[in-house]
């Protein structure tokens, strides 16, 4: 194995990629009294169209979503369960572009590997399964459809997106979830399963060279033919800058800014970072902009700024409840334009440093930031470099993307 020591976090990561293509990440944390393991695939719901061994395939929008849902099943049940029964707790999440399959544990870690390797690299569930799976899926969504906040953030991403994928629901929609049956399902696990796309990462009080033996002798055991996918992300125009509202019963009126940006960028690891800290400084919970929006009663305790910054997108989107939305979205549009100061920058990119540092205190942060930057070619345990590395003029060069694209705002009105 590869092992790697972290002067600036004081960590050490072992890694290695297996014979099959699996990745296999071990961080031992002696101090810690649960072991937390999880297994990504680099597929998420904006994975719809591939090349599949150089073969055009298209799926319905949501099937990333329903195939998470589906490998828990098999003929013996829910494979949680199994987990249950010496403690485990297993969860799984479907982004954007991946999907996450994970447990935590006190005990019997390699047991909970193994389980974990196995319900996942072998789906046993049935045609009759898949159909009854629709008809739940199917009610969540109508819930979902029914929250404000998700006809928000849903109309937000179609205004800023014509073609590109993201446009759509991470679960679909109900037409596309119809769409999906045993055998597209197959076909996408087929694809985006296999050895070479995943990437396993396990953290707690293990000893690295008994995880690395157990997962090789586990994978030495299947036989799992290798697939070559590209997957095909259709490429966007320019955006009509508008404002549109929503009418909604008995909502509480909300607000929400969003900007998209080619994702072109020349670091991706940099680009990512100082836009966060660039964000913090303007309109972070210690900010000054947050305190007198707050005073002034335009935000209240639901505000906040979520960047998505990855290889296949660029979006900001601002907002919250409001008293009065459309008076938040100028004074939002204004913010973003403005300068920052050099002594608030300094303040807030070392309040980011600490709260990123407090990130390695919990095996599931860990992880779950790991693997989501690990997806991008970024590798988290030096993104403390980078923030050291970041200067003032480099953070507010981020100004340029805001004073240079339009916005698209979206209310809500409760009736």
């Amino acid at each position: 194995m590869n092992k790697k020591y972290y002067e600036n976090v004081d960590e050490t990561l072992y890694s290695q990629k297996l014979d099959n293509g699996l990745e296999l990440f071990i961080l031992p944390k002696k101090d810690f009294s649960k072991t937390f393991v999880s297994l990504s695939t680099r597929y998420g719901s904006i994975h719809t169209k591939m090349k599949v061994n150089n073969q055009l395939e298209e799926y319905p929008a949501g099937i990333a979503h329903f195939l998470e849902h589906m490998l828990f099943q098999s003929d013996e049940g829910d494979v949680t369960d199994k987990f249950a029964e010496f403690g485990a707790n297993p969860n799984a999440y479907t982004t954007y572009n991946i999907t996450t399959y994970l447990f935590s544990t006190t005990s019997e870690v390699k047991t909970g590997i193994e389980l974990l390797l196995d319900f996942v690299q072998v789906p046993a569930f049935s045609k009759d399964q898949v159909e009854k799976e629709k008809a739940i899926v199917v009610e969540e969504i109508k819930m979902y459809n029914d929250i404000p906040e998700v006809i928000l953030f849903n109309e937000a991403l179609r205004k800023l997106y014509r073609n590109h994928p993201i446009r759509d629901d991470i679960a679909g929609t109900i037409e596309s979830v119809n769409k999906i049956n045993i055998d597209n399902l197959m076909k996408a696990y087929k694809a985006y399963y296999n050895p070479g796309n995943l990437i396993l990462f396990v953290c707690g009080n293990i000893d690295p060279g008994e995880i690395y033996s157990l997962v090789v002798a586990n994978q030495e055991r299947k036989s799992i033919e290798s697939v070559d996918v590209v997957p095909i992300i259709t490429k966007e125009g320019s955006y009509l800058s508008e404002r549109h509202n929503i009418n909604i019963d008995n909502s509480f009126p909300k607000a929400l800014l969003g900007y998209r940006f080619d994702s072109n960028y020349t670091d991706l690891a940099r680009s990512k970072i100082s836009m966060i800290i660039y964000l913090e400084v303007l309109l972070g919970r210690s900010s000054k902009n947050y305190e007198i929006l707050l005073n002034e009663k335009l935000i209240n305790y639901s505000f906040g700024v979520i960047p998505y910054i990855d290889s296949e997108f660029f979006l900001v989107l601002i907002g919250g409840d409001s008293n009065n939305p459309n008076e938040l979205l100028n004074r939002l549009s204004d913010i973003m334009r403005s300068e920052i100061s050099l002594d608030e920058y300094k303040y807030l990119k070392q309040k980011y440093y600490g709260s990123l540092l407090q990130v390695f205190n919990s095996p599931e942060a860990i992880a779950s930031e790991f693997v989501g930057y690990h997806t991008s070619g970024i590798d988290f345990f030096e993104i403390i470099d980078i923030i050291d590395s970041l200067s003032f003029e480099e953070v507010m060069g981020n100004r340029d993307y805001f004073l240079n694209h339009e916005s698209i705002g979206i209310t809500i009105n409760g009736k």
